[in-house]
């Protein structure tokens, strides 16, 4: 008796106990994703035979593959804008994905998980968020639509597109980083919302200053919920520049002649678009004069500025000798910028030596300099030297090549322009790297024979 019960409970115990395998079905789903985005949903699948169907369901509808056995493959009616791939590793064992090619819409940010029929058998769930979108930062108005003006206040846009519910922030930041400063003043509007999405922008006023030049680096930065995004803008400055001063035509074209007309020439940059204005004067400050009858012409402009040239031509007399100083003074925005040119005036009775030193009236260390020597003399001269309270920097004539040539130069280069006679002409001395022992005095000696000095002048740090 107690035999026939055992063999009935083993054999009740081989009937109700089943073949089986685990099943395993998964889901890869980016948790955020940007309104304008497309996305790529992946399946996977280990089974204990081919699924007749496969599915991806979410909050709003079920997109469904069956499998066709005449035509040997899975059949998808494609939705509009969503495609689907696959592929078997073995009948048991597989892969599929729903490729949204299609920018995302509100109904897409929902849950999703994938499922395949017999055997059935799902992934756990996930959702969809939506991911906070810097879309734009731009220059919105002030100054110029395309460019800032320095030393004037711009207003910067930073559009952006966030999940239509939460806290958000948004933050300007000047500078890369890591040595980059918040900038406060920032004002948030919302524009418009709709099922999941808001679209704000963020205007921030500006002053550009020079210290900014000569690429202005904006941030915005964008925080909703955990996600931080942002977006950096380069913004290239053009200040108004005067880049020469020269007598271009009439009289001689160097120097100009006593008693005849000649025409002065001042070329400038300016930024692409704003107003500006050129005007000449006569002598140094505070007692110089405005000369009228500049007339201006656009050269050629690109993305960013303009080039300009003022034309004067103006009546040299005796009372301008022996040096006829002319400024040219260039205004764009809120920047005035002049260059004072001095011309050395000759004429049919009178013939004078003259040497002149330009320097800047201050320099900080380790910037460049130059220091201009003007000369006008009787004979060629020999040599031309810049003295200072250091050193001497000689440029002699040499017959061989036919030019000057500076001697021990000690990061100091020379640049040139004089007339065949070698009687009128300058000397630019140009450092290229101010050490402390640059701060001194300076005076320019030509020397054709009898040395000629200019004036002392002393470079302030």
């Amino acid at each position: 008796m107690d035999f026939l019960l055992l063999k009935l409970t083993l054999g009740c115990f081989f009937l109700v106990l089943p073949f089986s395998s685990e099943q395993i079905v998964e889901l890869e789903l980016p948790q955020y994703l940007a309104v304008s985005s497309t996305m790529k949903i992946n399946c996977s699948f280990i089974t204990n035979r081919q699924p007749y169907k496969l599915v991806l369901e979410n909050g709003h509808q079920a997109l469904e593959a069956p499998w066709d056995i005449g035509k040997d493959t899975y059949v998808y009616d494609d939705v509009s804008g969503i495609t689907l791939n696959w592929k078997l590793n073995s009948p048991q064992d597989g892969r599929y994905s729903f490729v949204f090619s299609r920018q995302l819409s509100c109904s897409d940010f929902t849950w999703y998980r994938c499922k395949v029929e017999r055997p059935e058998a799902f992934s756990s769930n996930k959702t969809l968020q939506v991911a906070p979108e810097i879309t734009s930062v731009a220059l919105s108005g002030g100054g110029s639509a395309s460019q800032p003006f320095v030393n004037e206040f711009s207003i910067f846009l930073c559009a952006a597109t966030i999940p239509k519910e939460g806290s958000y922030s948004v933050k300007w930041f000047k500078g890369s980083t890591p040595s980059r400063n918040e900038l406060s003043g920032g004002q948030t509007q919302v524009l418009r919302q709709n099922k999941c999405t808001r679209t704000i922008k963020n205007e921030l006023r500006y002053n550009v200053t020079e210290s900014d030049m000569p690429i202005l680096i904006l941030t915005c930065q964008l925080t909703a919920g955990q996600i931080t995004e942002e977006t950096e803008s380069f913004l290239i400055l053009f200040a108004p520049e005067i880049t020469s001063v020269a007598l271009s035509g009439g009289g001689s074209a160097s120097p100009p002649f006593v008693n005849e007309f000649s025409t002065f020439l001042c070329v400038a940059t300016i930024p692409k678009e704003g107003s500006y204005s050129v005007k000449w004067f006569k002598e140094s400050t505070p007692s110089r004069n405005e000369l009228s009858g500049g007339q201006t012409q656009l050269l050629r402009q690109n993305e960013y500025n303009r080039t300009i040239k003022n034309e004067l031509r103006y009546n040299v007399t005796e009372s301008d000798m022996p040096i006829l100083i002319l400024t040219c003074q260039l205004t764009a925005g809120k920047i005035t910028e002049e260059t004072e040119n001095f011309l050395i005036l000759d004429s049919t009775f009178r013939i004078s030596n003259k040497v002149k030193i330009e320097i800047p009236p201050s320099a900080v260390i380790s910037s460049t300099m130059e220091v201009k020597c003007t000369f006008k003399t009787t004979k060629a001269i020999l040599k031309m030297v810049l003295e200072n309270g250091n050193q001497q920097l000689v440029a002699f004539y040499d017959f061989d090549v036919n030019n000057y040539v500076l001697v021990e130069t000690d990061g100091v280069n020379l640049e040139l322009n004089h007339d065949s006679t070698r009687k009128y002409g300058y000397f630019t001395f140009v450092f290229s790297r101010l050490k402390y022992s640059d701060f001194t005095w300076y005076r320019c000696k030509a020397d054709d024979g009898v040395p000629i000095f200019s004036a002392n002048k002393t470079l302030q740090g």
